[in-house]
């Protein structure tokens, strides 16, 4: 995407780290549309990335994404989603700061509040790729 941010630049202009993008049959999309957002630390106001606005273009492609890969999901044994899930909790905690920090900026929520809920948040992780081994349910009533 190509879109500055704050219109003509200037003095007032705000700087952006990044200009986001959809994500969706595993690869980043650009918008189907030109309409983008700000997005803006609200503990400080401040305007740090662009995110594009999506249309009901970009939804129809994601939700037709989404009903391509669901046969391959759905015929994934626990096993393998299992995996899956514990290399998200593994690659969360080797990322934690960036997580924390992108987490602060989007939210405004303290550092040391965010430190204290990621382990938790890998726990949970942890916890759904042992209950999705379990397909009668009984795990369910555990969390």
């Amino acid at each position: 995407m190509d879109h500055p941010i704050g219109g003509g630049g200037g003095a007032s202009a705000p700087r952006v780290a990044q200009v986001l993008h959809h994500f969706y049959g595993g690869e980043r999309r650009r918008p189907r549309s030109d309409e983008i957002s700000e997005v803006v630390d609200p503990a400080t106001g401040t305007a740090y990335d662009v995110a594009p606005v999506a249309g009901a273009a970009d939804l129809d492609a994601a939700f037709a994404s989404a009903q391509q890969a669901f046969p391959r999901w759905r015929d994934t044994v626990p096993m393998d989603r299992a995996r899956l899930l514990l290399r998200l909790a593994d690659r969360l905690e080797e990322r934690a700061e960036d997580f924390v920090e992108a987490e602060c900026r989007n939210t405004g929520k303290p550092r040391a509040a965010m430190r204290a809920e990621l382990p938790h948040v890998c726990d949970v992780i942890r916890f759904s790729a042992g209950a999705s081994r379990v397909p009668d349910g009984i795990a369910a009533g555990e969390y």
